[in-house]
């Protein structure tokens, strides 16, 4: 009986010091997969409203470039569409751009030309993820999700700009919202807008929507 027992404690001491080495290498993970969620910011449409661009000569259209971005406290992101800044692109109008969903590569960096109230999908315009410092992903359609992690009860923040290109002048900002909200708990899925008034040069309506999984 004495040899059983041995074997028997043996056995219990061996589990008792397994013990803190699972607690130490499942424990930390598992607090951080309970204190973080994913959210996917999908970036919906953008309507140019109020555009006075005169200058150009179609005062109810615009050639634009622009940036969307989503930003968390432990992550962030960037897509442009058109090159931002509006410059170094020689093979483009600059006061026409090319069209909103126009793929020939001479295109892909240009300027896109846009109408008073019109419905534009982000879906379907080429973007580009900046990656580093002047570094960037080729372009592609169906680029405007941005997914990040967050940490539950944290906000997100979520932004577009837009700007017109003028060749004579300083380019105008037509285009500026940004929404900083809290992220949901658990699972939710919701649809958002941001409006800008027309500042003189153009306004916009954004919308996009906010998942948590």
């Amino acid at each position: 009986m004495r040899g059983n027992n041995s074997g028997r404690w043996t056995g219990l001491m061996a589990a008792l010091l397994a013990c803190p080495l699972l607690a130490a290498t499942g424990g930390p993970a598992q607090a951080a997969a309970a204190g973080t969620t994913t959210v996917r910011v999908g970036f919906v449409t953008y309507q140019p409203i109020g555009v006075d661009d005169c200058g150009e000569g179609d005062c109810d259209s615009m050639a634009v470039y622009g940036q969307l971005f989503a930003g968390t406290s432990l992550a962030s992101a960037a897509r442009e569409f058109g090159k931002w800044g509006g410059i170094g692109q020689p093979t483009c109008n600059p006061t026409v751009g090319s069209g909103w969903t126009d793929l020939a590569p001479a295109d892909l960096a240009c300027m896109k030309g846009v109408e008073e109230d019109f419905h534009y999908p982000f879906k379907d315009v080429p973007m580009r993820t900046p990656v580093g410092s002047g570094q960037y992903t080729g372009w592609s359609t169906a680029a405007n999700e941005i997914v990040l992690a967050a940490k539950a009860g944290s906000q997100i923040k979520v932004q577009v700009r837009v700007e017109d290109y003028d060749v004579l002048s300083a380019n105008d900002p037509v285009c500026t919202v940004t929404q900083t909200i809290a992220v949901p708990a658990g699972k939710s899925s919701g649809t958002h807008q941001m409006h800008q008034a027309s500042n003189g040069d153009g306004g916009c309506e954004v919308t996009y929507t906010l998942t948590t999984y």
